[in-house]
């Protein structure tokens, strides 16, 4: 359906064309050629200046006390800081804040290290000192293996038998305290009695049972126990046979 037919049906009697000239309006004032300038006699209306500018005001601003405001916060738990976690550091005497934002420290004091207490750790070169607030150098502990690898044994002590025990038994101590003892006895005019005794500083501190073979020929070796004191006597705890080979370390 045409406009004019809409028109027709709402009530314009007419033909087309006489419905168009009724949409043509009046006519207008003639407008500018352009060619020329025009004026402007107002927009708005608001009337140009002496310079011929029309300015035109801005608009208000609208009033928004009437509407209401929502507002919403967020709590923040203040943590104080520590060495594995981040948090607000409290800045006092010897703690600063510099222009550039960074966290300067400035004096205060460490105290010396010791068994008690933790602090600043003094190092000691020396191999004879006593002290217990200073530490041991690398180069004194160096030292201390340089003299222990260099260490010479002391020398064996021939120990005297007894009870017509014969043979050949000796003993020496190292630079841990232990005594090593060796040797091979033959069976004396008692053959259960004391075989040797021990001297000072070779004895142990608790008595102890020890394996040692025996033999009188090659074929009927066996093993025997000994028994040693800690007043140092060496006693046998069976008869043996001919020959004792002794073979024994302890700590004293």
């Amino acid at each position: 359906m045409t406009a004019y037919q809409i028109a027709v049906n709402g009530g314009f009697v007419g033909t087309e064309a006489e419905w168009l000239l009724s949409l043509e309006g009046a006519k207008g004032e003639p407008g500018i050629d352009g060619t020329g300038s025009g004026t402007v006699s107002s927009v708005n209306d608001i009337e140009p200046d002496a310079n011929g500018n029309v300015v035109l005001p801005l608009p208000p601003e609208p009033d928004l006390s009437g509407l209401a405001t929502k507002v919403e916060l967020r709590l923040h738990e203040a943590k104080i800081a520590s060495s594995t976690e981040l948090g607000h550091v409290k800045v006092g005497q010897n703690l600063s804040i510099g222009s550039d934002g960074k966290l300067n420290a400035s004096g205060g004091t460490v105290p010396d290290a010791s068994t008690t207490v933790k602090g600043i750790v003094k190092l000691n070169d020396a191999l004879n000192s006593s002290l217990t607030t200073e530490a041991a150098t690398a180069n004194a502990v160096k030292q201390v293996n340089d003299l222990k690898a260099n260490k010479a044994q002391e020398s064996q002590i021939i120990i005297t038998l007894q009870n017509g025990w014969g043979g050949n038994l000796r003993c020496y101590k190292n630079q841990f305290g232990v005594v090593q003892l060796f040797g091979m006895v033959t069976v004396g005019s008692l053959p259960s009695g004391t075989i040797a005794t021990l001297p000072i500083g070779y004895r142990p501190v608790n008595a102890h049972f020890f394996s040692s073979p025996t033999a009188s020929t090659a074929t009927d070796g066996r093993t025997m126990e000994l028994l040693l004191r800690p007043d140092g006597t060496i006693t046998p705890n069976a008869t043996p046979l001919k020959n004792v080979y002794i073979e024994n370390s302890f700590r004293l």
